[in-house]
């Protein structure tokens, strides 16, 4: 697909621009899936740039949209994004990937096209099947409404929630773990992308740290990918996560910084 912006022509990325671009696929289209599903976002793929609108949904971030940099040219994406409608008052933030944590160039050249650093974050990856731990925590896959309504209020302590309209979706599959009858832990996984899964969250409350928890909702997220014909399983970590899938033999894939325009609104 192109998108004519009166440069020229440009040809988004691919396999052969940014090796292992395929994880950044999976990954834009599994989090929109689940955004889409929840809380009724879009997400526009226009060539040079994907655009992620939010709008007014809670999906816990303070900007309305996000622009993801899909060719490699950073002034045809600024461009684009220039170029795109937007309304009085919308933030934004833009996504750029790459296939190096060393991304000084990369700062310095929207640097110079208006954009202010924020962050870098990796995308890991692990090849499918992934032996178990034999971890002896309780796991399961949430399948109905009575389990999402037994298994939120526990969430809610620490902040988290599974969708109600996620669960019948099938491409989202949420799962809980439980410690001495407790919920203690939640993860979901995305198959949206074809023999790619994307485990969107892995999360164990704070009061059950350090019990396993996590490895065992790691095991059955696994298990369950492998059974649904994925290849592989693409994540964000946080930063407190990356001990864990180091164990498990994650390696990094592609980085991803994220920068904001030096002005607010001045698209």
């Amino acid at each position: 697909m192109r998108y004519n912006m009166h440069i020229g022509e440009v040809q988004p990325m691919t396999n052969n621009d940014i090796e292992n671009w395929w994880a950044a696929q999976a990954m834009i289209a599994s989090y929109n899936h689940v955004y889409q599903v929840a809380f009724g976002t879009t997400y526009t793929d226009l060539g040079t740039i994907g655009v992620s609108h939010y709008g007014k949904a809670k999906v816990g971030a303070s900007f309305q949209i996000e622009f993801l940099a899909l060719c490699n040219q950073p002034e045809a994406v600024v461009q684009a994004i220039r170029a795109y409608p937007t309304r009085p008052g919308e933030e934004y933030v833009l996504d750029v990937f790459h296939p190096s944590f060393d991304s000084g160039s990369l700062i310095d050249q929207y640097a110079t096209l208006g954009f202010d650093y924020r962050s870098t974050r990796t995308i890991l990856g692990r090849k499918l099947p992934v032996p178990a731990r034999g971890q002896s925590v309780v796991t399961y896959k949430i399948l109905t409404s009575e389990q999402v309504a037994q298994v939120n209020p526990k969430l809610a302590a620490d902040g988290e929630m599974i969708y109600l309209q996620t669960v019948a979706d099938p491409y989202i599959h949420n799962y809980a773990a439980e410690v001495d009858r407790q919920v203690a832990g939640w993860a979901q996984l995305v198959t949206v992308q074809p023999q790619v899964a994307y485990l969107h969250q892995l999360y164990t409350l704070v009061a059950y740290r350090r019990r396993g928890v996590a490895a065992a909702l790691l095991d059955l997220v696994h298990a369950e990918a492998w059974k649904m014909g994925c290849q592989h399983v693409v994540l964000i970590p946080s930063t407190v996560a990356m001990a864990l899938y180091a164990r498990y033999a994650y390696r990094p894939l592609l980085y991803l910084s994220v920068f904001k325009p030096e002005k607010t609104g001045w698209l």
